[in-house]
């Protein structure tokens, strides 16, 4: 740790949550919420687990939602037989990470406006992937808010996850998000958390 201190200069705050015992790997599987349960009180939501940056939380969210708790499901990845296959991106919100959705093996079904989204939508939708962002972000505006994706997903029975690598500072960003009742928020500790 002392070469990682030297080389990324992180902050000491950060280093504290990367120095963990075996003691607090809750299920052996991963970190659970640093020493203190910090990031669901930051994030505002009931539970939060460190991945490596966002890309591996949007991978890691979509493979939730395509076998939930599921261990047969989970052992099978990356073969999706009897598992929903399809998840759901606004076409404006396609950008070069939504590789980390479809190295599941899911098929992408692009929409560019409601009616569509609500068409496209059924049986195998596993998620919808939406790309967080403010007003400004873009020199277009998104066809669906994701206030109204929200409620159709959740009507339907699918999950929404918001990549909001591009979302901080400030933290209310993300905490709006949580509190909209968006299922899966990934964001980037890098940039704006003094992290690895």
């Amino acid at each position: 740790l002392a070469l990682l201190r030297q080389l990324a200069q992180l902050s000491a705050e950060v280093m504290g949550r990367l120095e963990f015992s075996p003691h607090e790997l809750g299920d052996g599987q991963r970190p659970q919420h640093g020493r203190d349960g910090r990031l669901p009180k930051l994030f505002g939501c009931e539970d939060a687990m460190l991945t490596t940056g966002a890309a591996g939380g949007i991978t890691l969210g979509t493979c939730a939602s395509l076998t939930g708790s599921d261990n047969q499901k989970v052992r099978r990845l990356p073969d999706l037989t009897g598992m929903k296959t399809e998840v759901v991106i606004q076409k404006v919100h396609r950008n070069g990470y939504d590789h980390a959705v479809r190295n599941t093996g899911v098929k992408i079904i692009d929409v560019e406006s409601k009616e569509q989204l609500l068409n496209a939508v059924g049986p195998q939708t596993a998620m919808m992937y939406y790309l967080g962002g403010s007003t400004g972000d873009w020199a277009w505006e998104t066809p669906v808010p994701l206030e109204e994706c929200l409620a159709i997903a959740h009507k339907v029975g699918f999950p929404v996850l918001v990549d909001a690598a591009n979302m901080l500072p400030p933290w209310g960003n993300l905490q709006k998000l949580a509190g909209l009742g968006t299922d899966l928020i990934c964001t980037s500790g890098g940039k704006h958390m003094g992290g690895p």
